[in-house]
Parts: structure tokens; C-alpha cells; sequence
């Protein structure tokens, strides 16, 4: 028996991989009722940042939002109004970066129940660009 050679078969390449924007956690809050979900630690931000997450404890009266400059803020200025209506999972608030240096930032969800309590603070740091 004589042997046929045979030609290789085209093999397939396997598929490219395509790059999948990486979406930075978000910050390790110690109460699910005060969360901030995005922007995600450590993101970049500018513009009109969006922040996302839930306010809503027992007893619930408002919630702040505020920030701070620089790696350890020695002063908070709020973002926005007090707020009087819970929030699960939607826009907390909307921060306007117009203006502000590039560096590093702090911003801080409170969530106050009605007498005057609240849990830790949740804090996220940024990177304003």
C-alpha cells in the first residue's frame, strides 16, 4: 500500500481577544443602606459625575452627600441639597466637576435616621481629571 500524502488542513485561528473595559469596584461601604455603587474607587472622573447607590435605613429622615480634597480631606462641602426621599439603587446626586484641580478626592454618603443617628459614612475615593 502506498500512502497519498495528504494536504494540512487549514486550522481556524482562534478568536482575537477584544480588550473589556475593566469597571472599577465599588467602595466597600459597612452598611448596605448607605452605598455608593458608581463612580467605582479610584475611577477618573470630570464633567457631570453621576453618583449611584441606596440611602435607605430604618427610620429613615435624609441623606448628604459630600466631599473632600486631596488624600485625607481636613474639610467636607456638600454636593447638592439635603435630601428627604430614600434611594434604592439610582442617582444619590449629581456632582459638577467644573473647576475643580485634578487630584485626588473623597466623596461621603450619610444616611440619618429620625433621631439623628446613622451608620459609618460610606466613602469613595476619585481621581478628578
Amino acid at each position: 500500500r502506498t500512502r497519498i500524502p495528504t494536504r494540512p488542513r487549514a486550522t481556524a485561528l482562534p478568536p482575537t481577544p477584544t480588550a473589556t473595559p475593566t469597571i472599577p469596584p465599588a467602595p466597600l461601604c459597612p452598611n448596605p443602606g448607605a452605598r455608593i455603587t458608581s463612580p467605582g474607587v479610584n475611577q477618573v472622573v470630570s464633567g457631570q459625575l453621576n453618583i449611584r447607590g441606596t440611602a435607605r435605613i430604618d427610620q429613615f429622615q435624609f441623606y448628604k452627600l459630600e466631599y473632600g480634597l486631596g488624600e485625607n480631606p481636613q474639610q467636607w462641602n456638600s454636593i447638592g441639597e439635603v435630601h428627604g426621599t430614600a434611594v434604592i439603587d439610582d442617582v444619590l446626586g449629581v456632582w459638577n466637576l467644573a473647576g475643580f484641580p485634578s487630584g485626588a478626592a473623597w466623596v461621603r454618603l450619610t444616611v440619618v435616621d429620625i433621631s439623628g443617628n446613622f451608620p459609618a459614612p460610606c466613602d469613595l475615593r476619585v481621581v478628578i481629571r
